[in-house]
């Protein structure tokens, strides 16, 4: 018998059904079940599921509009900083640290918030340049458009 069948006579393998389960060796002794899972947890049969389910998990929000009155503190700041590293041998000599919330659009396609909505991100270094043509700004290495920044804290006097 095979589980509850009665075993058919053209079964291939009924010679080896009849000698029953091998016997384990010392040198190949028998695993338990919960050692046997630990065998198969870093395959992923579905590679980028997990990203995919954490992508999903991200709260997007839309971009905050500023008042009128942040809005000149911004620019006021944009123009210090400018003032302050309009060369880049200025910059390196004023090592002005900052800190900058701006707003990042949503760059997953696959995702409904794609191009509508986005996430506000905080960089915090030095300011390398202030490009009142190209309305940049660029902290460390990273460039962030004017439109969306959010905020920019000092972290030293800039007087």
């Amino acid at each position: 018998m095979i589980g509850e069948m009665k075993m058919p006579n053209d079964f291939p393998y009924r010679k080896e059904y009849a000698c029953g389960r091998p016997e384990l060796t010392y040198r190949h002794p028998g695993m338990d079940t919960s050692h046997r899972a630990k065998i198969f947890a870093p395959f992923d049969a579905l590679s980028g599921f997990d990203d995919a389910i954490a992508s999903k998990t991200i709260l997007y929000e839309s971009q905050r509009e500023l008042d009128e009155e942040a809005q000149v503190c911004l620019n006021q700041q944009l123009s210090t900083l400018h003032r302050m590293t309009f060369t880049s041998s200025m910059a390196r000599a004023c090592r002005i640290r900052i800190k900058v919330w701006y707003y990042t659009p949503c760059s997953d396609p696959h995702s409904s918030a794609y191009g509508r909505k986005g996430l506000y991100e905080t960089v915090m270094g030095y300011c390398r340049n202030v490009d009142p043509v190209n309305q940049t700004i660029t902290v460390n290495e990273q460039t962030i458009p004017f439109g969306f920044l959010l905020k920019i804290e000092c972290l030293q006097d800039i007087s």
